[in-house]
């Protein structure tokens, strides 16, 4: 694991943020008294309470304390105090971390079994389908697989809206993306399907994305327009290319031994809290793209369209690399297709 005493030494400060944790929160929950059991929960989103990410990490924090009793206290770290995605699994693996949102292109250093969810347009942009699938049996499959391979336990899925492209400059069709330096996840996935359309990928963690579209490091990065504002990222990038290519959708995943060590009480408080902090963002995901759009398009922001069926197309040899690395991705992509099939019928 590359980095890892950067990041002991990083994360070391954990107790020292926990003031700030509170602050971030809103104070929405006020910190436990003498709880039996402290763990540090990280995500890369930023503060802003519209975020279902972020919402979802306060529902986690505010039913884990409540429902416990206060026997178990949660103290949040979002906007990548913790570091990027990547930095914050290697930790919660480690310990010195206990909870993360981690999305699942930067977990893929550690296990293939999320390849499937960063597939290209597998989805069709439907976070619906992408829901049921997740909620089923094909999630089910893909957590174990994690769960196997890391030896983390991975409590439920986060939904956002699907992504599109966010660029400095407009991109008016799809010779404009040949060359566009675009920041991508650190994942050999999205740097094939990103290269598979032309694009210049470039491997930046998400904390990063902001000065390196500021100072052209990159022309631009992906995210749901949800992200794009509550990161103010209008603030340096103007245009929004609407692509729906893949969702991030993000794993609340936890440190092994911090999970072993509670009890079966707390552990079922745990997990249920992790369920409905996933259902809201679900909830939150459906109704928040138009509002959102429109709140990029007021701070100055316009949208643009490309041919999509062209770039699908492009992307088509990605998905035969990744099935043929990964049973698990094989007949996770199987199992949705067949849940396409079943809903046109």
């Amino acid at each position: 694991m590359s980095g890892l005493f950067g990041i002991i030494g990083r994360l070391a400060a954990t107790s020292a943020l926990a003031a700030s944790s509170t602050v971030m929160s809103h104070q929405l929950a006020a910190a436990c008294d003498a709880p039996a059991h402290t763990f540090s929960l990280g995500l890369v989103q930023a503060p802003d309470v519209g975020h279902p990410s972020y919402a979802a990490a306060l529902r986690f924090k505010e039913q884990v304390e409540a429902n416990s009793e206060c026997a178990v206290q949660i103290d949040l770290f979002p906007g990548g105090q913790l570091g990027g995605d990547r930095e914050m699994f290697e930790a919660i693996v480690i310990g010195t971390q206990h909870i993360g949102f981690i999305s699942p292109a930067p977990m893929s250093a550690f296990t293939s079994a999320l390849d499937g969810l960063s597939l290209p347009w597998l989805f069709d942009g439907d976070l619906t389908l992408m829901h049921a699938a997740l909620q089923g049996k094909p999630g089910e499959t893909i957590r174990d697989a994690v769960d196997a391979d890391t030896n983390t336990k991975s409590l439920s899925f986060i939904y956002s809206p699907f992504r599109d492209f966010v660029t400095t400059k407009p991109i008016t069709g799809n010779d404009v993306l040949k060359g566009l330096k675009l920041r991508t996840m650190q994942s050999a996935l999205n740097v094939a399907t990103f290269a598979a359309i032309g694009t210049n990928p470039t491997p930046i963690p998400f904390p990063e994305v902001y000065g390196a579209l500021q100072t052209g490091v990159v022309d631009g990065f992906e995210t749901d327009v949800v992200g794009m504002y509550s990161g103010k990222f209008h603030e340096v990038a103007k245009h929004v290319t609407t692509s729906g290519h893949f969702n991030n959708v993000p794993l609340i995943v936890m440190n092994q031994a911090a999970w072993d060590g509670l009890e079966p009480q707390y552990q079922a408080v745990v997990q249920k809290a992790a369920d409905d902090a996933g259902a809201l963002s679900y909830e939150r995901s459906l109704a928040q793209v138009e509002e959102y759009t429109q709140k990029l398009k007021d701070a100055g922001v316009t949208f643009h369209t490309v041919d999509i069926d062209a770039l699908r197309k492009e992307t088509l040899p990605v998905y035969t690399q990744f099935e043929e690395k990964s049973d698990v991705t094989r007949a996770f992509v199987e199992q949705v297709y067949a849940m396409k099939a079943a809903a046109k019928n």
